[in-house]
């Protein structure tokens, strides 16, 4: 993670967070329900080549919510988390597939 120029936002819609399913809630949803002040996370570019597994991921943004959100239980840890994984998968295919689409109208 990093505060690059270059760095990507998750869950930047400004509205209610959106909902695949009831057991898959995005970030702002599961801060909603904890009582707690929704974090945006950044990520660089290296973020979408480096981190990825969830373990990595995990060992990268852990230390970041743990010094958020010092009293958080540790099930809402890992439900935040996994919140933030799937928004930074969503956030990797959309940047691979726009960077996709720059290279074929380059050509």
């Amino acid at each position: 993670m990093s505060d690059d120029t270059n760095a990507i936002n998750s869950n930047d819609d400004g509205g209610g967070g959106s909902k695949k399913s009831k057991d898959q809630k995005s970030s702002k949803d599961v801060c909603n329900e904890s009582g707690i002040e929704h974090m945006p996370m950044k990520y660089a570019d290296n973020d979408f080549v480096n981190l990825s597994t969830f373990k990595l991921f995990s060992q990268n943004i852990r230390p970041t919510i743990n010094s958020r959100y010092p009293k958080l239980a540790t099930q809402k840890v890992m439900t935040l988390m996994a919140a933030y994984w799937r928004e930074f998968l969503e956030l990797k295919i959309s940047q691979t597939s726009s960077n996709n689409n720059l290279n074929e109208s380059n050509n």
